[in-house]
């Protein structure tokens, strides 16, 4: 059977089916699954207090008109509770587990109610130009090879204290139940895997064999050159720009006397720029972060996550708003900053944006398509940034990423194997 979720242990079904009946049951059990699932897929769903945004239009084409009532029961019966905050067209109400469910080992709830099989059904269908276009990616999900080790990460969830919702994402795909959406103004491709929790992602199989991740280092820092170069076209012209970028990728070897004369040649003096691009030709973007962080505001930051969160501090936050961190980075990069800002002058987020839709064609549209003409027998499945295949092939992967991403950024990147 594949329509079902993860719900409470201890919530008595058969005391509500009693009371409701099988229809109103399996339309409450699908909304307290709901509440557990969602925040595994988007953080940003759930507040400081737990508490689930749910949305309304939603609700009401999977369980129907009465979506309120069934809210309302649960929350009378004491399983679910809300914050009721609303905001028209802002924010959507949060509701969470009350205390007597929160701890509760969530377990699998098959549903048997015909209108949600079907709404369901009919949600996960794949559009019929996401399958064309990107067939070279969505064959391998249909190919009945892709599984997961669920005994073996459903005890990695327990032994590590995972969410228990994750558990519906693993049990997802070993029974077959495929996400394979291209969405959003950058055009991302969401699939099971951009869902799975990284952790997790060591349980996958192909045909029985490993798959390993292949990884751009520092990629949002890297595809941004792209972006660089467009601005810089504009500023001092094309020519000049892609001379500058020749320098990383081995087209150009001037002197140190030469090369410096060059990047000064200009109204504005591009050093800084240079520093950047060594920064991500030689894999030192985030140490570099640290050691500014360090040397400007006495303190670093020791973690991957904590040197990831300072760019995107510093790529995608209001040009309005003003933090250390973007200050000493600012101090030390003055038109690399100036370069992030202008892709936010309108838009604090449109740099985010951008920086996406280069991604996602450079993963999908270039390198993806590149590996399934050059080597259409090696399973490939992106996760946004990055690619997954198996041992075998994984070289040969690796140096088509490398040499497509090489003329696409226009730079090589450094391509990581875990």
């Amino acid at each position: 059977m594949r329509y079902f979720t993860y719900v409470p242990e201890s919530i008595d079904w058969n005391e509500i089916k009693e009371k409701y009946g099988a229809t109103y049951m399996n339309r409450m059990a699908y909304i307290v699954g709901l509440i557990a699932y969602l925040p595994t897929v988007n953080d940003e769903i759930i507040d400081d207090k737990g508490f689930v945004k749910l949305h309304a239009p939603t609700l009401k084409t999977i369980v129907g008109k009465y979506y309120l009532d069934y809210l309302k029961y649960l929350i009378s019966d004491g399983i679910i509770e809300t914050n009721n905050r609303y905001i028209v067209g802002k924010a959507s109400k949060g509701y969470r587990y009350t205390s007597v469910y929160t701890d509760s080992e969530l377990i699998r709830y098959d549903f048997t109610d015909k209108h949600i099989r079907k709404k369901l059904t009919e949600a996960r269908k794949v559009k019929e130009a996401d399958k064309k276009k990107y067939s070279y990616l969505y064959k391998w999900f249909t190919s009945g090879k892709l599984t997961i080790e669920k005994d073996a990460a459903f005890k990695f969830i327990k032994s590590h204290n995972l969410s228990e919702a994750l558990k519906y994402s693993v049990d997802a795909i070993q029974s077959g139940i495929w996400r394979f959406k291209v969405t959003g103004e950058a055009q991302r491709l969401y699939t099971n895997l951009t869902n799975l929790k990284r952790e997790l992602r060591q349980f996958l199989r192909y045909d029985g064999e490993e798959l390993v991740e292949l990884d751009i280092k520092s990629s949002q820092p890297y595809f941004f050159i792209k972006l660089i170069v467009v601005y810089l076209s504009g500023e001092i012209g094309q020519e000049n720009a892609l001379k500058l970028l020749s320098r990383y990728n081995g087209q150009w070897s001037p002197s140190d006397e030469e090369f410096e004369s060059f990047i000064k040649s200009f109204d504005v003096d591009l050093s800084d720029v240079a520093s950047y691009m060594t920064m991500i030709k030689v894999g030192l973007f985030y140490p570099t972060v640290q050691m500014i962080a360090k040397e400007k505001l006495g303190e670093g930051y020791p973690t991957d996550k904590q040197l990831k969160g300072a760019f995107f501090e510093l790529a995608y936050s209001s040009n309005r708003t003003k933090t250390e961190i973007k200050t000493a980075f600012e101090d030390e990069f003055p038109i690399v900053t100036r370069i992030m800002k202008h892709y936010k002058w309108k838009d604090h987020s449109a740099l985010a944006i951008k920086l996406q839709q280069v991604e996602s064609d450079a993963i999908l549209n270039v390198v993806g398509k590149s590996i399934s003409k050059k080597l259409n027998r090696a399973p490939i499945y992106t996760i946004h940034d990055s690619i997954m295949t198996t041992q075998e092939h994984i070289d040969t992967v690796r140096d088509i990423m490398v040499s497509e991403l090489e003329k696409y950024v226009g730079l090589k990147p450094i391509i990581k194997s875990k």
